[in-house]
């Protein structure tokens, strides 16, 4: 059963985050981990050490985020999905990777502006080299975003340098919002860079002939405001992005500026990963 992983600090924006992937769980048949890892230094009172049984404390954690879910599934009436509770000890990101890998999670899915220890990690720019270590595709959830307006319209941003890694790519077979989706390629460039169309339209058509594809061009040396642009213009609810290490998208992406960025957008992102 394919399963999608929500890692969760008890921010705000992780109970978005939250609901979120509850409920596109829900609608796509898959299987719902909520992941919450504790501090290894959870318990102890502040600027005191002292001895503690951290096995309890760790116990009592876990009964907790079982009493929280069932109580947040019964509020937003969520109910009709396979959930499990997950409460380890350790460095979040970290884990949350480490878990990902190890349970062959399909999808993680975050939130933006949580000001908790994920948002933190993950979305810092102290952790970028642990994020793109990453293999299993991410989405983020940017803050106040609803499910409802999850629709089926996809913009990948590209340059057409496609080649995912195993997990990216059986995204598009295993869920819905994508293979039920039209997805339109759209691809920014200078009027100094030469575009191949015909090139593009055959790969694309390559790895994704069973779905719905639209390829379109943008001659633009803004990156970032002409996909934003087109992103409101078009009325897409998700943005998929598949940064290259060592490549202008890849820096773009992870970096500072760019994730500040995204923290403020008003749509979901999906990043992918290469092979």
């Amino acid at each position: 059963m394919k399963n999608i992983l929500l890692p969760i600090d008890f921010s705000k924006g992780a109970e978005i985050s939250l609901l979120f992937g509850l409920q596109l769980a829900q609608k796509e048949k898959a299987k719902a981990i909520v992941l919450h890892i504790v501090s290894p230094y959870g318990g102890l009172t502040e600027g005191v050490f002292q001895i503690y049984d951290y096995a309890v404390y760790l116990d009592e954690k876990r009964k907790a985020l079982q009493d929280y879910i069932s109580k947040f599934r019964t509020k937003n009436n969520i109910q009709k999905v396979v959930v499990e509770t997950i409460c380890e000890s350790g460095i979040a990101a970290e884990e949350i990777i480490n878990y990902s890998i190890k349970n062959d999670s399909c999808l993680i899915v975050l939130g933006s502006r949580g000001t908790g220890n994920i948002s933190k990690i993950l979305l810092g720019s102290t952790s970028q080299s642990v994020m793109s270590m990453s293999k299993t595709p991410l989405m983020i959830i940017p803050q106040g975003f609803k499910f409802e307006s999850f629709n089926k319209k996809v913009c990948f941003a590209t340059d057409f340098h496609l080649k995912f890694n195993k997990k990216s790519l059986q995204l598009f077979d295993q869920f819905d919002f994508l293979n039920k989706a039209t997805i339109e390629f759209v691809h920014v460039h200078s009027a100094k860079q030469e575009v191949f169309r015909e090139k593009h339209a055959e790969l694309v058509a390559l790895l994704f002939g069973k779905l719905k594809i639209i390829i379109k061009y943008i001659l633009s040396d803004q990156f970032e405001e002409s996909i934003d642009a087109y992103m409101q213009a078009s009325e897409s609810g998700l943005l998929v992005m598949l940064p290259h290490q060592r490549n202008f998208l890849y820096y773009l992406f992870f970096s500072g500026h760019t994730l500040a960025v995204v923290k403020k957008l008003h749509y979901p992102v999906l990043i992918l990963y290469e092979g």
